[in-house]
């Protein structure tokens, strides 16, 4: 898993939570506030093919996720969800946890069992700085 691309392709894309708005029968966007590309920054439109929108748009249907190019209603929840925002959180929680593994690797390394107690604390105050890390 490559963190630091993933990382940097999260700070460029469009910050804030995301969620669809759904435009008619024919097209639902991805973005940032209620009017996703109408004022309120986009992230993207899908649209199903034109033979489906057509048979759509003929019986006036509502909107349908996983209709022809378009997502499932799962994918598009999770695609959703997968915000940079989001991203950026888990890959700082990532970071912190292999921090911590190397912390308590360093310690084991240079800690002996001859001061008893050292190694436990020492892991414990680490353990805790963690914790309010990972509880945001």
């Amino acid at each position: 898993m490559n963190l630091k691309a993933l990382k940097e392709a999260a700070e460029k894309a469009t910050p804030g939570e995301w969620r669809w708005l759904i435009h008619d029968h024919s097209m639902a966007s991805l973005g940032v506030g209620d009017d996703p590309g109408m004022g309120d920054p986009l992230v993207l439109n899908v649209s199903p093919c034109r033979s489906c929108a057509d048979r759509a748009k003929a019986k006036d249907a509502e909107w349908e996720w996983g209709r022809c190019t378009t997502p499932s209603e799962e994918d598009a929840r999770y695609i959703a969800l997968a915000n940079p925002s989001t991203i950026l959180s888990l890959i700082e929680r990532v970071e912190a946890l292999e921090e911590f593994r190397r912390d308590v690797a360093n310690t084991f390394d240079e800690e002996s069992y001859t001061r008893p107690g050292s190694l436990e604390r020492s892991i414990g105050d680490r353990a805790r700085a963690l914790s309010t890390i990972t509880k945001e």
